[in-house]
């Protein structure tokens, strides 16, 4: 892909000139008021670097959006980091939107205009967001297994915007673009991947209401769609966590379990009609993880198993589904996890009947995690960017 440098060579000894004159013109009361939303700084991002907001080019530009570094500095882009490629995604968006706002879309003079950038009014962090957020522990990206039927595993994602939206695997550990599934989502602080609970052989839904404590099932209707909800009762707001676990029991239905206050952990066992039993505890001491995440089956033994993230030291460590609905003791998979603002288990995503991980770090890329077969997982491999537009 070809990348496009914010100045041209032309422009490059005259740069400091131009913000300097644009900000003398906004303290006079002249300046050219800008803002762009993320999802139009992630593509003048791509277009000026490929994406890469660690990028220092060798040419004097640096990050994701090619800030020198006279204009970082005149910015006040070094209250973050000394070199704008230092400084994380949000960073340096909040330095860029400073830049348009003083000086205008011209600063990337082929990029800018190229994508809209200074004809998109949107505020990329708004003070007041439009929607809760995801309950503790609760990833906006959540593995929901085939939902179209093509034999490889794909995730949803919830927008800022209240909307879902469906990423299809493709077989090879990457996805497709995004559909949109419909708004309204953000009235649910939770939004789970249940695995199949009518034995459909299509997997389902959860969401929770926070507000009234009632949790919904939504039902795969096989075409990466959902039927609309089904009300399957309150109560459920003494939890802070609702897993999709995948079938812990071998009875062919996906269950569910869910974390309370006190940090137990309870198993319901689904029916096989969109419904579950009563719960039955199964853990303690849960409460020391701020991610659990239903993974699928990922040591071959035909039980799904699930792994969580310590929110104290980083580690990760998984759990094996024995059969019965029981787990087995931890394994320390290693640390590093903290780096990642989300973790999903979609299942298998590269057809090799092992399932994955997906994660997303601080700057919005997102990384697979390719299951080995021993309740292992290869190092990662990044897949996308841009998914910090997820909460």
């Amino acid at each position: 892909m070809q990348r496009h440098l914010p100045l041209s060579r032309a422009r490059k000894a005259a740069g400091v000139l131009v913000v300097a004159a644009a900000l003398a013109a906004s303290a006079l009361g002249g300046g050219t008021a800008g803002a762009a939303s993320l999802a139009t700084w992630d593509k003048l991002a791509e277009c000026e670097s490929g994406g890469n907001w660690s990028l220092n080019s060798g040419n004097g530009y640096y990050g994701g959006i090619q800030f020198s570094l006279s204009t970082w500095q005149s910015m006040g882009g070094t209250q973050y980091a000394a070199y704008p490629h230092q400084a994380t995604r949000e960073q340096q968006i909040t330095i860029g939107e400073k830049l348009l706002d003083t000086a205008g879309e011209n600063q990337w003079p082929v990029c800018g205009p190229q994508v809209g950038l200074g004809s998109d009014p949107a505020d990329p962090f708004p003070t007041t967001p439009s929607e809760p957020p995801m309950a503790e522990g609760m990833s906006p990206i959540i593995g929901v297994g085939d939902i179209n039927k093509t034999g490889v595993a794909d995730f949803v994602a919830r927008g800022s915007d209240g909307h879902l939206y469906t990423y299809m695997g493709i077989g090879d550990g990457s996805f497709s673009g995004r559909t949109d599934l419909g708004g309204g989502w953000n009235q649910y602080d939770m939004v789970i991947g249940a695995g199949d609970i009518n034995k459909t052989g299509v997997p389902d839904l959860l969401a929770r209401d926070k507000t009234t404590g009632h949790l919904y099932s939504y039902m795969g209707t096989g075409d990466g769609k959902f039927s609309g909800r089904t009300d399957l009762g309150g109560g459920w707001d003494q939890y802070n966590l609702i897993v999709g676990a995948g079938d812990m029991n071998s009875t062919g239905v996906a269950d569910i379990i869910a974390r309370d206050g006190n940090g137990d952990l309870w198993i319901y066992m689904g029916i096989g009609d969109g419904k579950f039993t009563g719960r039955t505890k199964i853990g303690y001491g849960w409460n020391q993880y701020d991610t659990i995440v239903g993974v699928g089956d990922i040591n071959k033994t035909g039980v799904p198993d699930l792994v969580a993230r310590d929110k104290a030291t980083g580690h990760l460590y998984s759990y094996m589904g024995i059969g019965d609905g029981t787990l087995s003791g931890r394994t320390d998979l290693g640390g590093g996890w903290d780096q990642y603002t989300a973790i999903a288990g979609p299942g298998d995503i590269n057809s090799t009947g092992v399932a994955d991980l997906i994660a997303r770090d601080g700057n919005g890329d997102l990384y697979t995690y390719m299951g080995i077969g021993d309740g292992k997982f290869t190092g990662r491999t990044k897949t996308g960017y841009g998914y910090n537009i997820y909460s």
